[in-house]
């Protein structure tokens, strides 16, 4: 008998107490990433069910749903940006070096100011 979507997903528990909060099938200690490490190693459906013999069939929906679900989400991607504000204390060189190895770096004599205050 196969399960309506919002059933199976019921059976995909968050504990932030129970395996440091990953996704777990049942509130037990095995996680979809678990199921989903075993299955894209290549083990059976069946094998699994044999292996771990407190899990049912429709667990093992539950975790490719969860997994359907978790795919199917929109990224956006950002570009992470770490800007370096070098104090008056350090030299103008600071922050030439900085910008030589790749990094986004200001002295804060190029801003006209005297002192950096965050």
């Amino acid at each position: 008998m196969v399960l309506p979507l919002s059933d199976l997903l019921k059976r995909i528990t968050i504990d932030a107490d129970r395996m440091h909060g990953r996704p777990c099938i049942r509130g037990l200690r095995i996680t979809v990433a678990d199921i989903l490490g075993l299955m894209s190693a290549g083990q059976s459906r069946e094998t699994i069910l044999q292996e771990y013999p407190y899990l049912e069939d429709a667990d093992i929906d539950a975790v490719l749903a969860f997994a359907a679900r978790q795919a199917d989400h929109p990224i956006i991607a950002a570009e992470q940006v770490l800007l370096f504000l070098v104090d008056a204390q350090f030299p103008p060189s600071l922050a030439k070096a900085l910008r030589q190895a790749g990094c986004e770096a200001v002295h804060v004599i190029d801003l006209g100011l005297q002192v950096a205050y965050l």
